[in-house]
């Protein structure tokens, strides 16, 4: 889920339903990967959606099978509270932030988080035939908004179209996904 409820976009169309990966289940699958895995890149609606996650963080940093492992997680920003900073502050080597309807949320996200001192902190943004202004914007924004003066990056997401909810549109002209291309290009903007 987005920052307003259940996101649009989605091609998994979670629902409230179903159950989240417990701990053990989580150190389970970990001890089996090979021992090469030096980062693992979490997926979170709600950053209190499942009570585990920091001692899912904290496993991968410390462990008896491969220590040291580096967490990154990618987050809507709506629940950022300070004690949230702090906790990935300390645990993982960065975060992604995505851009919804209320950009506002994001960018406030991202500002904590590089004040706190994270280094690798990027915005997501979804590519599709109904938010290629978003994409523009946000490249705007980047050049003019003091709250991003230190995102490393923007990641474009392009959209999957499976899904009930999903109702966007995958960008069929590539000249459109160029111009933004090219847009970031000519404004020095990481992408």
């Amino acid at each position: 889920h987005g920052p307003n409820g259940p996101c649009k976009h989605c091609y998994k169309s979670n629902t409230p339903k179903g159950a989240n990966m417990s701990l053990a289940t989580f150190m389970d699958i970990f001890n089996k990967i090979p021992k090469t895995l030096t980062q693992i890149a979490f997926g979170i609606g709600d950053l209190d959606a499942n009570k585990d996650l920091v001692e899912m963080f904290k496993y991968c940093k410390v462990n008896d099978y491969n220590p040291g492992v580096v967490p990154n997680i990618t987050i809507h920003g709506g629940d950022l509270t300070d004690e949230w900073v702090k906790i990935l502050a300390t645990y993982c080597g960065g975060v992604a932030v995505s851009v919804y309807d209320n950009k506002n949320i994001a960018y406030d996200a991202v500002f904590k988080l590089t004040s706190a001192g994270i280094e690798q902190v990027n915005l997501h943004v979804l590519v599709s035939e109904q938010t290629l202004d978003r994409c523009s914007m946000v490249l705007d924004d980047i050049l003019t908004d003091k709250r991003l003066e230190k995102v490393k990056a923007v990641l474009f997401l392009t959209v999957k179209p499976k899904g009930v909810r999903n109702t966007l549109n995958a960008i069929k002209d590539t000249k459109s996904y160029k111009q933004l291309i090219d847009k970031a290009i000519a404004n020095n903007i990481r992408f």
